[in-house]
């Protein structure tokens, strides 16, 4: 008889146990594997991903409709590509940007071979070079002293030590 109300009790608790949602954001950031196009993240995030943002940090949108500063989406339980999700932060000046997103660990490094930026001479797969910014890499970058710039193109990295893929982009 105590063996029964054992498992029942047993079977109660697990039973009242609840598995962690994941939310997978893969649908909505898929583009930034295509030469990281990002979506317009300022826009309403899909309502099934909404429950993943447990703080968000806004930037400045000037009267021109520009927005500047940083922008963070804190995140839990969220997965990219099949990795688990921590963070989004955009950071612009309007000019220029860069989308960070941040791992829990280093092991999105294996998505690599799956993301590119298209240059003058095609596609360069961040599996061939971690950071994509040199002038010989991006369609249209250059060199001002000493910074780089694209015009309108991105840059892509792929950073171990932040856990982080960054999307950076500029405006001629």
């Amino acid at each position: 008889m105590n063996i029964k109300i054992a498992v029942c009790v047993a079977s109660l608790f697990l039973s009242s146990l609840s598995i962690a949602k994941t939310y997978d954001w893969t649908p909505y950031l898929k583009g930034i594997q295509d030469n990281c196009e990002t979506p317009d993240l300022d826009k309403s995030i899909p309502t099934n991903l909404k429950p993943s943002v447990i703080k968000m940090e806004n930037h400045r949108k000037l009267d021109d409709g520009t927005y500047v500063g940083k922008k963070v989406f804190t995140l839990k339980n969220a997965i990219l590509f099949g990795y688990p999700l921590t963070k989004i932060l955009m950071d612009s000046n309007g000019y220029q940007g860069e989308t960070l997103f941040y791992f829990a660990d280093t092991k999105f490094m294996a998505l690599r071979n799956q993301f590119y930026a298209d240059t003058n001479k095609g596609k360069l797969y961040a599996s061939e070079k971690r950071k994509i910014l040199d002038p010989d890499s991006i369609a249209g970058e250059h060199s001002a002293n000493g910074i780089g710039y694209s015009s309108g193109s991105v840059g892509l990295n792929f950073n171990e030590k932040t856990k982080s893929i960054s999307c950076g982009w500029s405006a001629g």
